[in-house]
């Protein structure tokens, strides 16, 4: 604080010129630099709202048609849950996210689902399910398993990965071996660079209790293969009883 003190002490003297400089220098850094904070809290109310898809589980992570051609993603299946219930409607779960008639809404600006530190069109999202034995969604396909191995706070649901090109609407997520594998090289996968001022590289993490986190990428790969690992020797009673959606 001293040295912060002294060093506007310093400019005040030097002229108005060098003031105004300093001045709009350190708010130019603050409007640029939003706190991890924000993309936290965005995260937080995505998973609540996954949460709250239905009484006691998680929608699928996307749906697809009679051939398993993806249709939807969850993100648009939560779309009444984020006040959008008129664009919901407006979204035909019948025909493929892509399609003609869907296509006017794939380039809407959807900030929920974009952390601000990111880079990217506006409708584009920041936040993928994690998929895959362990998971939630061992198919992604069907409605989340209300039962995982693992008790809920410890079972990953959503990631924030940076660099995707990911449309809100597409859907598109990413299984679990991959992600563990992403974690694993060296130097770490630029996907996870998601907050570029952090002094190590850290990405907010949502779990089956509806908390967010910030993991390293090694931190993260010990909670994937634990969910892994749970998943191929499951506890003895069959796992946690307390069903998704629950408090």
């Amino acid at each position: 604080m001293f040295l912060f003190t002294a060093l506007v002490a310093i400019v005040c003297m030097s002229g108005p010129s060098l003031f105004y400089w300093f001045v709009e220098t350190f708010l130019e850094s603050s409007r640029n630099r939003p706190s991890r904070s924000h993309c936290t809290v965005r995260l937080k109310n995505v998973v609540v709202a996954l949460d709250g898809y239905q009484l006691g589980g998680f929608p699928p992570a996307h749906t697809a048609d009679s051939s398993g051609h993806r249709l939807h993603s969850w993100r648009t299946l939560i779309l009444p849950r984020i006040e959008q219930q008129p664009l919901f409607n407006r979204i035909t779960l019948q025909q493929p996210w892509n399609a003609p008639v869907n296509s006017p809404f794939v380039s809407l600006r959807m900030p929920i689902y974009q952390c601000p530190k990111q880079s990217g069109t506006q409708n584009q999202s920041s936040y993928v399910a994690v998929t895959g034995p362990g998971t939630v969604w061992p198919d992604p396909a069907k409605p989340g398993i209300t039962h995982p191995a693992l008790p809920l706070d410890k079972v990953v649901v959503l990631v924030e990965l940076n660099g995707l090109n990911l449309p809100w609407m597409e859907p598109r997520d990413v299984d679990i071996a991959s992600l563990i594998h992403a974690t694993q090289t060296t130097p770490p996968s630029p996907m996870f660079d998601c907050h570029p001022y952090d002094t190590t590289p850290r990405v907010n993490v949502a779990f089956a209790d509806i908390h967010v986190d910030g993991l390293s990428p090694a931190v993260l790969a010990a909670a994937l293969q634990k969910m892994q690992q749970a998943a191929l020797n499951p506890p003895a009673g069959g796992g946690n009883p307390t069903p998704l959606g629950s408090p």
